[in-house]
C-alpha cells in the first residue's frame, strides 16, 4: 500500500503492494516535484523577507582599547571590520 512522507505528504509508492500498478508519471513524480518547488518557493520567500527585516549594520565600541567594530550583512555575508574612533 502506498503512503505518503511526513513532512511534505509526497506519494511513496510500496514496491510489495503497488509492483503490479501501472507508474503514474503524475501522481508518483508531478505532483511530488510541484509540491517540492512550492515548499522551496516558500522558503525562499520566508528568507529573502527575513533579509529585508535585518538591520544591515551596527557599529561596537570596546573602550578598554579605543577602537570601533562595524558588523553588518552585505549580500547576504555577515562582515566586520574595524572604524576610525
Amino acid at each position: 500500500m502506498s503512503t505518503n512522507t511526513t513532512n511534505l505528504a509526497l506519494y511513496k509508492a510500496d514496491p510489495l503492494t503497488d509492483k503490479d500498478n501501472t507508474f503514474n508519471i503524475k501522481t508518483m513524480l508531478n505532483d511530488n516535484w510541484d509540491k517540492i518547488d512550492a515548499k522551496t518557493k516558500s522558503i525562499t520567500d520566508s528568507v529573502d523577507l527575513a533579509n529585508q527585516n535585518i538591520e544591515k549594520s551596527k557599529i561596537f565600541q570596546d573602550d578598554s582599547i579605543a577602537k570601533k567594530y562595524e558588523f553588518g550583512f552585505n549580500n547576504g555575508q555577515l562582515y566586520y571590520r574595524e572604524v576610525t574612533v
